[in-house]
């Protein structure tokens, strides 16, 4: 259709030197953030209406040996039930990045594996405090959507994972809704956070 809006989601996760002061740790980042989303950016964003992001986490990165390293894990336990960082203002930082190309903004996936549901609340008020943020220093970010309204089936690690705002039952499919999801519900149906919702 002739008024359609195109374009492609891309996993753009925000990555740091593990050790700001040694250059081959910074030249790692420089050479991971072409080849994973920057050079194909550069070759399509011009027949692109709008971009679209999926973001998760921080990745520190060494030059030697070549591995990311998730320096919480023993300092403040910040982690998903798969062991990812949870680091919201990398979100603000990649919007940041992204708003160089000069298109509309959409963040596709944002989302925290939790399944006893006691971060996930905290996760989405302090990733949309950031995507506010962006937003106020005049990025085009359009859209924000939490991954995923249901428990789903992820390629690589079957049902353990459980992202969704409701939980499934995967003998009788009940789908019974955590209390994230009325928390986001309120946020989508306000248009606001409520500044007395918790923020760490």
């Amino acid at each position: 259709m002739p008024n359609s809006k195109v374009s492609f989601t891309s996993l753009i996760n925000y990555f740091k030197p593990n050790r700001q002061a040694n250059f081959l740790d910074r030249l790692a980042v420089v050479i991971v953030e072409y080849f994973c989303y920057e050079k194909f950016l550069d070759q399509t964003v011009e027949y692109l209406d709008f971009i679209a992001l999926d973001y998760y986490s921080r990745n520190r990165l060494k030059w030697i040996p070549w591995f990311n390293v998730n320096l919480n894990k023993e300092i403040n336990k910040k982690l998903s039930d798969m062991g990812w960082e949870i680091y919201p203002a990398g979100i603000y930082h990649v919007l940041r990045y992204l708003s160089k190309f000069n298109k509309p903004i959409y963040i596709m996936e944002n989302r925290v594996a939790d399944a006893d549901d006691n971060k996930r609340t905290v996760f989405i008020i302090n990733h949309l405090k950031y995507v506010h943020k962006a937003i106020s220093q005049g990025i085009d970010v359009r859209g924000y959507f939490y991954w995923s309204l249901l428990d789903n089936f992820e390629w690589a690690d079957g049902w353990t994972p459980k992202f969704g705002l409701y939980a499934v039952d995967r003998k009788t499919f009940k789908r019974t809704s955590r209390p994230s999801a009325k928390v986001y519900a309120e946020i989508c149906k306000n248009n606001e956070i409520k500044r007395d919702k918790p923020c760490n």
